[in-house]
């Protein structure tokens, strides 16, 4: 639940919740997931986990008629990267 909370800090908190329209948040011992609301990479849906090395894998993925496509994955993303990485993919911005 802590990795949790500190993935949606990195991210903005709750500014980045009512920028990017993100909801159905889901959490598990190390990663957060998300639904996205409509995006340039067509994705609806993203994981974030953190990884032995400190670093995040960002995995954008579509669900559509009960067929899973991971869109994007990128690994080894710093915290300080989040932010920047999910505007470049999704289009979204993630504060003002």
């Amino acid at each position: 639940m802590e990795v949790a909370k500190t993935i949606l800090k990195q991210l903005g908190g709750n500014r980045f919740i009512k920028m990017t329209g993100s909801s159905d948040f889901k959490v598990t011992e190390n990663s957060l997931s998300m639904k996205l609301t409509k995006n340039k990479l067509g994705a609806n849906y993203l994981n974030i986990k953190l990884t032995p090395m400190d670093t995040y894998n960002m995995t954008f993925i579509s669900v559509r008629n009960l067929k899973v496509t991971v869109k994007k994955e990128l690994n080894d993303v710093y915290n300080r990267e989040l932010k920047t990485r999910f505007t470049d993919v999704t289009g979204l911005y993630t504060n003002l």
